[in-house]
């Protein structure tokens, strides 16, 4: 009787162990399987952007992911910060937010280390170190150089042939000229030498000139590894592991680190699609806020930096791998006396700046010089109905755009959007009566697009509206969300002109 106990027993641990090890094969094969691909926020579907903004409607994106295999192929996960916390959004393809989590708190909210440890002695002594070299995700070889552009800013990073001595070792310089709307503010040399034996490359400083009208006016950030209470730190290092965390620098003034946080991410900027590229996290030891996220691609080096994108490089060899930046200027024009107007024409600026490239300016049309209007690859007018039309004051300025400044507009672009009360105040005429304006005078005019739910059915409008009288329930953010399609729409138009 002991003995078929036993035996049953042994029988029934056997399955369950076989069932066991079935369900772990299968859930790390299902796991193996998934991918994920890096977007721009600019690439997003609309009902994507619509269920961010409605979740969000102030919070600060901070990347994005989409699954293209796993099992939930068409998801998105978009990583949202709003003050000081962060957030985790799952988002269906039909645009339903499925989950929200609270990063701090998924990762035990512990303070500004969040329990984790952080390595910051990496046995340089050990090394030999060169000042030319490479590892897979970072080159120091004279020559090489990155261009990284946003729409307000260029920053650009140049291995120089040039060298400096920091404590006994003779690193690499590399410089970073950082530009805002043209203008230069920082001009920074950085230091680094590549270890020989582990690939890893250590940085030993930098030292920084921050301009303000032509001039320097200060040094901020400045520090070196060999002054007092300060060591060389590693800015990428050889062997990349996920889930390593590190520290960059190492000063009283300087404490950057990094965590690898993902090591297959898939990125398209303008100067190309890279694969198999890794996303760093960068925090700071002394500002517990301070937080950027960078990705690296591998013969390359830094391809994105927060908002910025890379636009070109060039090998050390002097070989240019660049896809020229398209560029567009939209002018928005509009009149408005409650304000209505002027809350669409900003919702159509919105819908612009989605396109990379695409400058908006937004103006009352009383404001508009000629330099304005023929400076614009496209123009989107807006304003409200008055007894069906366009007011008066508009249309004498608009109509004098072309018999007293004799504006050329062929082949520019155009859109229109209008606000007035009820459904049928008279919105529609005032659109067409815009848009006839800009087919008269030769030009190429476009309205927003629309789509289902699914994505599948896509149709045009001629233009933008919202009812706005007394009794109607205003600009939503319905109204607002046809305004920016129609900005983005305009916008692509207009680039693929140029």
């Amino acid at each position: 009787m002991k003995l078929k106990s036993g035996w049953l027993g042994a029988i029934l641990v056997a399955v369950g162990l076989s069932t066991m090890l079935v369900v772990i094969g299968c859930a790390s094969e299902a796991a193996a399987q998934e991918r994920k691909v890096s977007v721009l926020r600019s690439e997003l579907p609309a009902v994507i952007r619509k269920a961010i903004e409605e979740a969000f409607p102030k919070g600060q994106i901070i990347r994005i992911e989409k699954e293209v295999e796993g099992k939930d192929p068409g998801q998105y996960d978009v990583d949202i910060r709003l003050g000081a916390k962060e957030y985790e959004v799952e988002i269906s393809p039909e645009g339903n937010v499925i989950e929200i989590k609270e990063m701090t708190a998924a990762r035990g909210d512990l303070g500004p280390e969040q329990g984790k440890k952080w390595t910051d002695f990496f046995g340089q002594e050990n090394c030999t170190f060169s000042s030319v070299g490479r590892n897979r995700f970072f080159i120091l070889e004279p020559g090489h150089q990155l261009v990284l552009e946003s729409r307000t800013e260029k920053v650009v990073i140049t291995v120089l042939d040039k060298t400096k001595k920091i404590g006994d070792v003779n690193t690499r310089v590399v410089e970073e000229r950082e530009e805002v709307n043209g203008e230069l503010k920082e001009v920074s040399r950085n230091f680094f030498a590549i270890c020989r034996e582990h690939a890893d490359v250590f940085y030993f400083g930098e030292e920084v000139d921050d301009y303000e009208d032509g001039k320097i006016v200060a040094h901020s950030g400045a520090w070196r590894a060999d002054e007092k209470n300060s060591r060389a730190g590693i800015i990428m290092p050889g062997t990349i592991l996920l889930g390593a965390r590190h520290y960059q620098e190492v000063a009283p003034n300087a404490m950057d680190r990094a965590e690898i946080i993902s090591d297959d991410v898939t990125m398209k900027t303008p100067a190309g699609t890279f694969s198999n590229c890794i996303r760093v996290e960068e925090t700071s030891g002394i500002d517990a806020g301070e937080k950027c996220y960078k990705t690296y691609a591998p013969g390359v080096g830094l391809i994105q930096d927060e908002d910025l994108v890379l636009t070109k490089y060039s090998s050390a060899g002097g070989k240019i791998t660049e896809i020229e930046k398209e560029t567009a200027d939209v002018l928005i024009a509009y009149d408005s006396l409650t304000g209505n107007t002027e809350r669409m024409a900003q919702a159509v600026a919105e819908g612009v700046k989605r396109v990379p490239g695409v400058v908006a300016a937004v103006k009352r049309v009383s404001e508009v010089t000629r330099e304005d209007l023929e400076a614009a690859d496209a123009i989107v007018l807006g304003c409200p109905a008055y007894y069906a039309n366009i007011p008066g004051r508009m249309k004498t300025v608009i109509d004098d755009w072309s018999w007293r400044m004799k504006v050329d507009f062929t082949d520019k672009v155009g859109g229109a959007f209008a606000t007035g009360g009820g459904q049928m105040g008279g919105k529609e005429h005032v659109v067409i009566s815009l848009l006839l304006f800009m087919i008269n005078n030769r030009m190429v005019v476009a309205g927003p697009l629309y789509q289902d739910e699914e994505g599948q059915d896509i149709w045009a409008e001629a233009g933008a509206g919202a009812m706005t009288g007394p009794i109607d329930p205003g600009v939503g953010p319905r109204e607002l969300d046809s305004a920016s399609r129609l900005g983005e729409r305009v916008a692509r138009l207009a680039v693929k002109l140029e």
